[in-house]
């Protein structure tokens, strides 16, 4: 098993499997007065073969029951499993690094506020549970994340916690985010330099990865936009010290429903206006059909 701090690495960090945005703008495409599919939701995203994929797997209480991102072909494979307490909030994360569910170590805890949102997600030791780190999540006046706040210890002997950085979301009147800024943050002053800003456009279909509505907690990087109405077109995002630029694009297809089936997704990279990274994927995305 690799150390846990690689596996926290690889909770919040950029996962190319799970960066789902999109390039082409799907014209006529029906607009969906209630986002939330009823009927179906995200089951896999295939590669080829499921040798590269990632998994949603759901209870029978339809709330997360597993999430993994795997890549067989680079011995890689990182699995997700959420705690519910008996009002069905999640409450904890289990995850490993092998197929192995025994494996599994608890790595987070997370915590509520009196109108049951999200407001605190612990990182944790899985050998002595003591808090290694936490995040503060706020929300705007219609519920929606407004910003996230990120700690580390501030000392080695009696740790003590500190915000480093703030990411402040931007959404628009369809319930798309469409910009997300990181500044840095130093005690209680934040930062006048941006770290990096990230935009965003969007089709009209209903966003694949939108239920569960707690399944961006798998990826609190790239699974932000998983809590938009709609499926991300384009992601720029910009960081201004190292004068770089990443570009995420993907063509999506649509089934009869109107829902993704598959998508191309290309990720550009440039430094000082040069190419310095250029990649494409195809994966097929299927669903599962939930009861009624």
């Amino acid at each position: 098993m690799v150390p846990y701090y690689s596996m926290r690495k690889i909770l919040l960090s950029a996962v190319l499997l799970t960066s789902l945005f999109a390039s082409c703008k799907k014209e006529d495409a029906p607009v969906t007065e209630d986002p939330i599919p009823k009927d179906r939701v995200f089951f896999t995203l295939d590669g080829g073969n499921m040798s590269n994929y990632t998994m949603l797997q759901l209870d029978d209480k339809q709330r997360v029951d597993y999430y993994i991102i795997a890549n067989l072909d680079r011995n890689y494979y990182f699995r997700q499993d959420p705690i519910f307490d008996a009002d069905g909030r999640m409450t904890g994360m289990n995850t490993n690094t092998e197929a192995d569910p025994s494996a599994l170590l608890k790595t987070a805890t997370f915590a509520y506020n009196s109108n049951n949102k999200l407001v605190i997600i612990n990182h944790i030791s899985p050998s002595t549970w003591n808090r290694l780190s936490y995040d503060s999540l706020v929300y705007n006046g219609e519920g929606q994340l407004a910003a996230i706040y990120h700690s580390k210890p501030n000392n080695e002997v009696t740790p003590q916690f500190a915000f480093y950085s703030k990411e402040t979301m931007v959404w628009d009147s369809k319930s798309n985010i469409i910009a997300r800024h990181i500044l840095p943050f130093s005690g209680d002053t934040e930062g006048k330099d941006t770290i990096s800003t990230a935009t965003y456009t969007y089709d009209d279909a209903i966003n694949f990865m939108i239920k569960p509505a707690d399944l961006f907690v798998m990826d609190l990087n790239n699974g932000i936009t998983w809590l938009s109405a709609n499926n991300p077109l384009t992601q720029v995002t910009r960081y201004p010290a190292g004068d770089s630029v990443v570009t995420i694009n993907n063509l999506y297809t649509y089934d009869r429903g109107n829902y993704p089936d598959s998508i191309f997704h290309t990720r550009k990279a440039t430094q000082g206006g040069a190419e310095v990274y250029n990649n494409t994927s195809k994966f097929a995305i299927k669903y599962k059909i939930l009861d009624k």
